[in-house]
């Protein structure tokens, strides 16, 4: 009933026609100007790409649990809208990072520093769940005092530096 009742501007069919010959044009500008961005930034990750593997022509190949001293999934905390203890999960892991803001909490006195999901500077996070948010890989760069841990649906893998520096691990993952 909504849609039938709609009041539209109706122009003499001339007008209509020149209107739509109008639009057709410049829409047709408009999306070729946007296929030309999509090719630009398909060229753009390909160089990328290309740069990155330059870099590492003369690395080896090694698996993820050599180069690391934790890979494990996050804690499952009881939540708590006023505990201290904030815990990360796949809604804060973007590719450019973390995002704070849908943090939740939990006590801080059931979650010591060093218990599973705590956090340390230059642990690499990886949605470990989630439809769209898989496999999206963010880095813990913050100095924690002993208040961020990962949640459950979060995979920590904590890099070992004598081997591997945590952002260039973040750039190959």
């Amino acid at each position: 009933e909504i849609v039938r009742s709609f009041r539209i501007n109706l122009a003499p069919k001339n007008v209509q026609n020149t209107i739509v010959g109008f639009l057709d044009i410049k829409v047709a500008k408009i999306d070729a100007a946007i296929a030309k961005k999509k090719r630009l930034l398909d060229l753009l990750e390909e160089k990328r790409t290309s740069i990155i593997d330059g870099i590492t022509t003369d690395s080896k190949l090694q698996s993820l649990k050599r180069v690391t001293v934790l890979i494990n999934r996050g804690a499952s905390p009881n939540y708590e809208e006023e505990g201290e203890a904030s815990f990360i999960n796949q809604a804060c892991i973007y590719w450019k990072g973390l995002k704070f803001n849908a943090t939740k909490n939990a006590k801080r006195s059931s979650h010591p520093i060093g218990s599973r999901g705590y956090l340390y500077f230059g642990d690499l996070l990886v949605n470990s769940t989630g439809t769209g948010t898989l496999g999206r890989v963010a880095l813990f760069d913050i100095e924690n005092k002993g208040t961020h841990f990962a949640d459950s649906h979060v995979t920590i893998a904590r890099p070992d530096k004598k081997k591997i520096v945590p952002k260039y691990l973040l750039y190959v993952m």
